[in-house]
């Protein structure tokens, strides 16, 4: 049988300071549990979402088709209207069936703080606005900033493990007497809101509560989607455990700003910020490159000797991280670093003290973790799997003491 296309009006009036309210299109007949939904507060109101070169009255942000959600390095998909002082704002869109989610934001230009408006849907197709969201019993609220040393931008960057992480508890409920319910997934809700020309992302990840160099799709337990302007939310069930680490990141390295992020949950959680990459630590970085003839590959290579070098001299027993990464990411190329003791006979490289492990193309590098030396001499050798790979590279170490040199030995 034909659907039959009626049209629908739905009508949400706000005033002082009103609930939550989202907005989503269905079908007739459709799965209530397969719904996307988004929500946004009246918080949004002077956020609008708006491009620095684009002002919009109503500016409207679609999802991807079929409710495919981008995560991380999502782009940035809206539609604007323009700012007037007439009395009505009116856009018109065309929604394909395939497209069943568009989430509205109203925003003005001014700075009063309470400005009233009705928001009026009409439409051919079944449309709802979902006006009560769930209320949840424990919360924590956090006050942070993207600085010059936390902002990361999104996951494309080798940067992106600098971005703010919080180490995420939820407890099970131990006081309720079947296992069932103690396992029972917790509600939670996580938004974060920040300047309204700093597009930001909220990733809750799967982990140890470690900070995280870089996500993949199977590592995200709950995601905000793309980059929203000044505002986003991941919300959905999660099941109790201290594997969570949560990452807000703005989109680019040059998004400075404070921002607030509150989390909310059904059950008691705990949420403390891991500390940065070497925190505690003095660093230092050195910028090299195999060239055609220090491009020596791997170990299996018989010119692995020929690749960059650094003699690395303590003063005094020390603890020691090191990072290796490409200065520029793209394309992709395996690397590994790897720290040998001083040769004492006629080898050019000495006894295997340490290794980053099988070589990786991640694009946050490479990683030696929590390495303790004595006072010496030691070499550290920088690699990429094949030979004869030309690519620049940083490389970056950690010291928990001072007067540490880390300088190209001289042949």
């Amino acid at each position: 049988m034909a659907h039959q296309e009626r049209r629908q009006e739905q009508q949400i009036v706000n005033r002082e300071d009103y609930e939550v309210f989202s907005w989503l299109f269905r079908e007739e007949g459709a799965d209530p549990e397969t719904i996307r939904w988004s929500s946004f507060t009246r918080a949004m109101r002077g956020l609008g979402f708006i491009q620095e070169q684009t002002h919009g009255s109503v500016n409207r942000f679609k999802g991807p088709k079929n409710n495919n959600w981008q995560w991380g390095g999502g782009a940035i998909t809206y539609h604007t209207g323009e700012y007037t002082n007439a009395l009505h704002a009116l856009v018109k869109a065309r929604v394909s069936e395939e497209e069943n989610l568009w989430a509205l934001v109203a925003s003005y230009e001014g700075d009063r703080e309470d400005v009233g408006f009705t928001l009026t849907v009409y439409s051919h197709r079944n449309a709802s606005w979902v006006t009560t969201p769930n209320k949840f019993i424990y919360s924590q609220d956090v006050e942070a900033a993207f600085t010059q040393k936390t902002a990361g931008g999104n996951d494309i960057y080798s940067s992106y493990y600098l971005n703010p992480q919080y180490h995420l508890r939820v407890h099970p409920r131990v006081d309720r007497a079947s296992r069932a319910s103690r396992d029972a997934k917790s509600a939670i809700s996580v938004f974060v809101s920040t300047d309204r020309q700093i597009p930001v992302n909220i990733m809750p990840a799967w982990s140890q509560g470690a900070r995280i160099s870089e996500l993949s799709h199977n590592d995200l337990a709950l995601s905000s989607g793309p980059y929203t302007y000044g505002y986003a939310n991941a919300s959905g069930r999660i099941p109790p455990g201290d594997h969570y680490s949560l990452v807000v990141s703005a989109f680019e390295l040059h998004h400075i700003g404070k921002f607030d992020l509150r989390v909310e949950c059904s059950d008691r959680f705990d949420l403390t910020p891991i500390p940065q990459e070497g925190v505690g630590m003095l660093s230092k970085a050195v910028c090299g490159e195999c060239t055609g003839e220090t491009a020596g590959g791997g170990p299996s290579s018989s010119s692995y000797s020929s690749n960059p070098t650094y003699e690395l001299q303590l003063p005094d027993p020390a603890q020691l991280r090191f990072r290796l990464q490409l200065t520029e990411p793209s394309p992709p190329v395996a690397l590994n670093v790897t720290v040998f003791n001083l040769p004492t006979g006629t080898g050019a490289l000495g006894r295997h003290v340490a290794t980053s492990g099988p070589y990786c193309d991640a694009i946050s590098g490479v990683i030696i973790e929590k390495l303790t030396l004595q006072a010496g001499k030691y070499l550290v050798v920088p690699s990429t799997y094949k030979a004869g790979v030309q690519a620049a590279f940083r490389l970056i170490m950690y010291s928990t003491v001072s007067g540490v040199q880390l300088v190209p030995r001289k042949e």
